[in-house]
């Protein structure tokens, strides 16, 4: 895991102290966490409505007759061509 080092007013990093000590943890890892909840895990949720309506897009444009594909094909093909632009 990659190391950095940030400044906090005094306030702020009192503050971050009590809250890791109440909750166990340490600074990292409090930090890590108000991080993942507060921009990562938000972003992952915005972005899903996006990733399913150019999916279903691309169904819709590329036909594929029943039987003749399984979903991990058809899944393959979209991340082949994903990838090849």
């Amino acid at each position: 895991m990659a190391k950095v080092m940030i400044s906090l007013p005094g306030a702020m990093l009192r503050i971050v102290d009590r809250i890791a000590k109440q909750e166990g943890r340490n600074r990292s890892e409090l930090i890590r966490e108000a991080l993942r909840s507060q921009y990562f895990e938000r972003d992952r949720s915005s972005v899903r409505p996006e990733r399913a309506r150019k999916a279903y897009q691309w169904i819709v444009a590329n036909p594929i007759p029943r039987g003749k594909m399984s979903s991990v094909d058809l899944i393959r093909k979209m991340r082949d061509e994903r990838w090849a632009k």
